[in-house]
């Protein structure tokens, strides 16, 4: 029955919300702001609830059709792709963090055998430096491969265990990783994150009293891009209306009518070299003498 379920949903099981506001405690809001990324959003609580905490922008990637409709409701056409994640044009080294509850299921056409471990490869080119990868899956996937490509991007990377068992059988962890330079010995660092996972010696993920961690400052960017491959008219039309041409400076003053000149005649016709004094006025800012 637990295999059909998972066929049935595609593989996806929205975060509980009973888990929600333990995970929010985990950061202090940002405090300049920035973008949080859900590549696999579902129906988009988890990322509304977070994207409220942390004082974050959302962005939902979603590629079912009932999910997906109800991303767009909470963040807007704008804010919301209804897509395949791999599909998704995303700025690179654009998001302060990103929320990664990936499908749980086998990737028979990529190399790396499972879709969660795939995903969060994926997913990593969207984040910025110093942002944070919070990766929800189960604890046998963090493998020695998954804890040896996290270790390898990442300053911080620690494991939080979810209370209970996820559908009465898996220990379900939430990774928190820092991109950056790694620190220490890597293979020893893998390994270590292997057997703590394994061992189930993890932190549980309960209300914290104070943040664990900050987000850093938001990157400012010149341009900001987050599409479907394929423009629906309603992606085109939600485009136009937030950021079109038409809101640009010079496009306005394009339309704009021209000034009439108007020509200025004396009351008092002026005498000999008074014309002469008022022209050379003009190299004083327009001061007439």
């Amino acid at each position: 029955m637990t295999r059909l379920t998972s066929i049935e949903k595609g593989g996806f099981y929205e975060l509980p919300p009973a888990h929600l506001p333990a995970l929010a405690s985990l950061f202090a809001p940002a405090p300049t702001g920035g973008k949080l990324l859900d590549p696999c959003a579902g129906e988009g609580r988890a990322l509304q609830h977070l994207a409220e905490a942390w004082a974050l922008k959302p962005y939902a990637n979603e590629l079912d059709n009932t999910r997906a409709a109800a991303c767009q409701r909470l963040f807007g056409v704008s804010q919301t792709v209804h897509g395949d994640l791999y599909q998704l044009r995303a700025s690179t080294g654009a998001f302060t963090a990103l929320w990664c509850n990936p499908p749980y299921t086998w990737d028979t056409t990529g190399s790396d055998k499972r879709r969660e471990l795939s995903m969060l490869k994926h997913a990593w080119k969207w984040l910025q430096p110093d942002g944070f990868m919070l990766w929800c899956v189960y604890a046998h996937h963090i493998t020695p491969e998954a804890a040896s490509y996290l270790v390898n991007r990442a300053s911080q990377v620690d494991l939080w265990r979810l209370p209970g068992l996820h559908l009465g059988e898996y220990a379900q962890v939430v990774a928190v990783a820092r991109a950056g330079k790694t620190q220490g010995d890597p293979a020893s660092r893998t390994l270590e994150l292997v057997e703590r996972a394994r061992s189930g010696s993890l932190p549980e993920l309960t209300v914290q009293d104070s943040p664990r961690y900050e987000f850093p400052a938001e990157l400012k960017r010149k341009s900001f891009l987050f599409a479907p491959k394929v423009i629906t008219p309603e992606v085109a039309l939600q485009a136009v209306r937030d950021g079109g041409a038409h809101f640009g400076q010079g496009f306005a003053g394009l339309l704009e009518p021209p000034v009439e000149s108007q020509s200025v005649r004396p009351v008092v016709r002026p005498r000999g070299r008074q014309l002469a004094l008022i022209l050379a006025a003009g190299m004083f800012n327009g001061l007439v003498l």
